[in-house]
């Protein structure tokens, strides 16, 4: 996907719904990307490339959600097309297309591995004995 700088308009109007940056010249956006109601109270800082939020987010549960950023902090991060992101820390992050994180503390990555990818969690016995390697693949059961 194509990304460019936001205009001296979309800056204008981010700041109007309360976001702010470190430096906006950092803040890269898809090619027609819209601020419009979808940015509430966000602040950037270091790279940050947003996709497109002018779709809903649909949940399995049968109802959607709009897409957009609300209350959230971002850090170096890639933010997919029509993502969904409130009350959120994310930094050192890339979020696919079509995701929902809502009322998470924090989501953040160390170095260059993969999120998560093969840390062993503790998931079968509370003393430790059974962990069992996250990977890509792995369903919540």
């Amino acid at each position: 996907m194509t990304h460019r700088p936001l205009t001296d308009n979309e800056i204008a109007i981010l700041e109007s719904r309360e976001c702010t940056a470190e430096e906006w010249k950092n803040v890269s956006v898809a090619k027609d990307f819209s601020p419009g109601q979808n940015f509430r109270r966000v602040r950037f800082s270091g790279m940050v490339e947003l996709g497109m939020a002018n779709a809903p987010v649909r949940l399995p549960e049968g109802f959607t959600l709009p897409a957009g950023i609300n209350r959230a902090t971002l850090h170096n991060v890639k933010i997919g097309d029509n993502c969904r992101i409130d009350n959120a820390v994310l930094a050192n992050v890339d979020v696919g297309d079509h995701v929902l994180i809502e009322q998470v503390d924090c989501i953040s990555r160390l170095g260059d591995s993969p999120l998560a990818n093969l840390s062993a969690a503790n998931v079968l016995s509370e003393d430790g004995g059974r962990s069992v390697p996250l990977w890509r693949y792995m369903t919540a059961p």
